[in-house]
């Protein structure tokens, strides 16, 4: 912890530091809690309480983010169709579908994955050739993550994260991107000199070339946005894009499954075709990609993965994907027939007017089976494991509403149901908010919220009132929340009573460096446990 003291008054010392029209705004998460996402902007003019915030995915911008409370720099939003973020995650305003050229790359909103490198293809004035200009930024930080209770010791979490993306190094062709992070603890010195990727995590780490005016190609490990259900490739990545079409090919391994390491043995290679279409005020997005995954040389895994999206009825997005697996290995006792539809996802929303917005989601999915993995993990148990991955299925619907009135007022309701044919009771939840906007004189704003839970195991309640404020025209923003959860587990009849509370502090020192503190309890009868977390970061 000293030492984390010491870097934080080191980078202090450094740094001396709305939706209006179709004007298109563009922001970066700062800091996340159980309860909001922070994105900062250089500027929240355009933006009010009720706006919709978008993050990049598969050349799309996705709904993400609502807004509940801003200042002249910064949103305070809550999370929509259950997205995950990073701090980093770029986000952007307005509805509008973007459009991505063959350089340009897309952020996906899975804790780990870091924005693409864009490589500025720019034409100059007059001259019909393409200006480059070298634009290097990013993002580093370091966190502390104190857990303490009354019945065990406490333990502390270290974590350093570099986030850079250099385009057009030198004006050139080439372009850089990265997104690294090493987390350790006091006591696990041992299992990182033993395997170093038991503290690092390499979750982009690469090199984009372009080729000409149509084609680029990538060496090393990133995400690409027209597979991103395969997480990270590592290995070589071509794509071709002319006007509406697009092609690629990708080659390369997988991420190591127990360190996320780099493990040559787990092969990967396929191809994927795009088509985007303009069509009048809207556009639509289609793409299909096959891909077979190896293990030691043998089929792991051979898929399909095709995914649609279109906003070419005004107001209204629609998103679907779905995976089909087409290798089906013959195993003594199990019948099954190829193919076989693995994830299939469709959400839809639409906004009414200024006021009400509404989506509504369904998803189906399968465990995947790895065939040659599974044989290596599980030898004993390896029939019984096939089995029940293909009889396994969840299914499960979501809806939300929100509404913000002409006044102060913003209301929220959502409702999730999601079952499996082996379960005894389906999983329910309801959860619904009602928030308060700058009070006049206070420039407080409050938020009352409900959750209702129900599950084979367990029913719960959980109510709560959250408190936020901005001091010194928006530098500082302080949020307190407390919450009182009861909940009742049916197999073995016991309920439980938890109170609990969450204070944060994000400080904005000065335009790219931010000071944040986050602290966590809960209490039970005779339990009581928590955490500080104090994060300190730099862009560039």
């Amino acid at each position: 912890m000293k030492y984390f003291v010491c870097f934080i008054l080191m980078m202090i010392g450094i740094a001396g530091f709305g939706q209006a029209g179709k004007q298109v705004l563009e922001g970066s998460v700062t800091y996340i809690t159980s309860q909001n996402v922070y994105v900062g902007f250089a500027s929240t003019k355009g933006l009010t309480a009720g706006d919709t915030l978008y993050i990049l995915k598969e050349n799309n911008s996705i709904p993400a983010l609502l807004i509940k409370d801003l200042s002249s720099r910064s949103c305070v939003c809550i999370a929509l169709n259950s997205l995950v973020f990073t701090v980093g995650d770029k986000i952007i305003s307005g509805e509008k579908l973007v459009a991505i050229d063959s350089n340009a790359a897309s952020k996906n909103p899975e804790p780990v994955k870091p924005a693409e490198v864009k490589v500025d293809t720019a034409t100059s004035s007059g001259s019909g050739q393409q200006a480059r200009k070298q634009l290097i930024t990013g993002r580093i930080s370091v966190s502390s993550n104190t857990g303490f209770s009354n019945v065990s010791s406490t333990n502390e979490r270290m974590r350093y994260t570099l986030q850079l993306n250099a385009r057009n190094i030198g004006n050139s062709r080439l372009s850089a991107e990265s997104y690294v992070s090493f987390t350790h603890r006091n006591n696990e010195w041992k299992q990182i000199k033993s395997n170093i990727f038991n503290g690092l995590k390499i979750y982009n780490l690469a090199l984009s070339y372009e080729l000409g005016k149509y084609s680029h190609l990538s060496l090393g490990r990133k995400i690409n946005p027209n597979l991103s259900t395969m997480g990270a490739i590592d290995g070589l990545q071509y794509e071709f894009r002319k006007k509406e079409f697009s092609a690629g090919v990708i080659a390369g391994s997988r991420p190591d499954y127990s360190d996320y390491g780099f493990n040559f043995n787990l092969l990967q290679y396929g191809a994927y075709l795009g088509l985007d279409h303009q069509m009048g005020k809207g556009s639509m997005q289609n793409s299909v990609a096959f891909i077979e995954q190896q293990n030691s040389g043998k089929t792991d895994r051979r898929f399909a993965y095709f995914q649609h999206s279109n906003t070419v009825v005004k107001n209204l997005y629609l998103y679907g994907s779905l995976e089909v697996d087409l290798f089906i290995r013959k195993i003594d006792s199990i019948s099954n027939s190829s193919p076989s539809l693995t994830n299939l996802y469709v959400s839809l929303r639409y906004k009414i007017g200024q006021k009400l917005s509404l989506s509504a989601s369904y998803s189906s999915r399968k465990n995947t089976i790895y065939y040659e993995t599974y044989r290596l993990l599980y030898t004993e148990s390896y029939v019984d494991m096939i089995r029940n991955s293909l009889s396994s299925q969840t299914q499960g619907y979501f809806v939300t509403a929100n509404y913000h009135t002409n006044s102060r007022l913003l209301f929220g309701l959502s409702s999730g149901y999601r079952f499996q044919k082996n379960d005894p009771k389906p999983s329910k939840n309801l959860y619904g908010y009602a928030t308060y906007l700058d009070m006049p004189g206070l420039h407080v704003s409050f938020t009352l919220s409900a959750t209702l839970m129900q599950s084979t195991y367990l029913s719960g309640n959980i109510f709560g009132l959250g408190i936020s404020r901005d001091f010194l025209k928006g530098k500082l923003y302080a949020n307190i929340n407390v919450k009182y959860a009861k909940y009742l587990y049916s197999s073995f009849d016991a309920t439980i009573m938890q109170y609990l509370g969450e204070a944060d502090l994000m400080w904005r020192i000065s335009r790219k460096l931010s000071l944040s503190v986050d602290y966590n309890t809960t209490m039970e009868k005779t339990v009581k446990y928590g955490s500080v977390y104090v994060q300190l970061s730099k862009s560039f």
